[in-house]
């Protein structure tokens, strides 16, 4: 009996630290269900943003993923599998004869095409997935000129298909879905070795992740230079994903996922919480916590709060005359543990704080 117990406690050791990254290498959102699902090698990892990691049943993932409909397809060394998201069984597995290494992956939702770079070959593949039980694919772009990698369907931007290169002066290319013609759209990112590619279809913006400098580089919507988002505590960052319905990204670098706010949209423009005093009693708020400021001149506010999935929980200011000192109280006695966003709007000016609640 104690050998029993003994190997079960081995056991469960072994699987709760089995729920860790040790190769994240893509992420996509299942806004469906609330989470973001991480492609980690020889498993695929349900993570809830706040720290909490679970197995998406038995299924695997080497690299990239993408939602469509009820399915989650993602590419498993080489062979392109479908499982559906409501309990992780495999519903199709497509092998494509004499591919190199398939990498990135983007997806026309709509009409159920999925689009996958081959980096080993410099190729590129659009698979029809509208019927999983019977799968085709095309072979696109014989040859992409540099090794491709990330790949993004700009949906609504003339029917093109974007997709990032490897290697020195990486460039950020196009194809375009007519005629299956590849050009530059920007040349010289000034970085090597580009993994991934995201849009925040909100604002228009795209995201790159890099290894040489490892960064996150934002682009607007014609491509034109914004900022090096983020250039510091990460390494290798791989095939980025990102929430469109909170304007959350996420970062997968190994043995980690970083979840990091992106900013408003060009031309919205931000106000510092310190130019009214605002803060929060205390965070990890509790029943009685509130927060307070104060205005010099008459506002126009508004107070939101969200939780880690982008979804409002509580409006608990809305008004259009606001003066002098205001403490608010917070809703905290409805709200489960786990991770929250504050937006704030004055006078079209917008803010985020986060807030964490135990």
């Amino acid at each position: 009996m104690k050998k029993l117990l003994l190997l079960f406690a081995v056991f469960f050791a072994a699987s709760t630290m089995a729920q860790s990254y040790t190769n994240a290498e893509s992420v996509e959102w299942d806004s469906a269900n609330n989470r973001w699902l991480v492609a980690n090698g020889s498993n695929i990892i349900i993570d809830d943003g706040n720290g909490n990691l679970s197995f998406f049943g038995t299924a695997s993932a080497s690299h990239g993923m993408e939602v469509v409909g009820d399915i989650l397809f993602a590419i498993d060394s080489n062979v392109i599998k479908g499982y559906l998201l409501s309990d992780a069984s495999e519903v199709m597995s497509l092998s494509i004869p004499g591919v190199g290494f398939l990498n990135g992956m983007g997806s026309d939702s709509a009409n159920g095409i999925l689009y996958i770079s081959d980096f080993g070959n410099n190729k590129i593949f659009s698979v029809d997935v509208s019927d999983v039980n019977n799968p085709s694919y095309e072979e696109i772009v014989s040859n992409t000129g540099e090794t491709p990698n990330g790949v993004l369907f700009d949906e609504g931007a003339d029917n093109r298909l974007l997709f990032v290169t490897w290697g020195n002066n990486a460039k950020i290319k196009a194809v375009d879905l007519t005629d299956f013609s590849v050009s530059d759209v920007v040349s010289n990112t000034g970085v090597a070795n580009i993994d991934g590619i995201v849009r925040q279809t909100s604002f228009g913006d795209y995201y790159i992740s890099s290894w040489s400098p490892a960064r996150i580089v934002r682009y607007d919507t014609e491509f034109n230079f914004i900022e090096n988002f983020i250039t510091s505590g990460i390494s290798a960052p791989a095939d980025l994903g990102i929430n469109n319905d909170f304007f959350q990204i996420a970062i997968p670098v190994g043995n980690n996922v970083i979840f990091e706010l992106v900013p408003w949209e060009v031309g919205v423009q931000e106000f510092d919480f310190n130019e009214i005093g605002f803060k929060v009693s205390e965070n990890p708020i509790q029943v009685n916590s509130y927060i307070e400021f104060t205005l010099e001149d008459t506002a126009k506010m508004s107070i939101d709060l969200f939780n880690i999935e982008g979804k409002k929980v509580s409006s608990f200011l809305k008004t259009s005359n606001l003066t002098g000192f205001n403490k608010i109280g917070l809703p905290s006695e409805n709200l489960s543990s786990g991770t929250y966003f504050l937006h704030v709007t004055m006078n079209n000016k917008k803010q985020i704080m986060k807030l964490l609640v135990k």
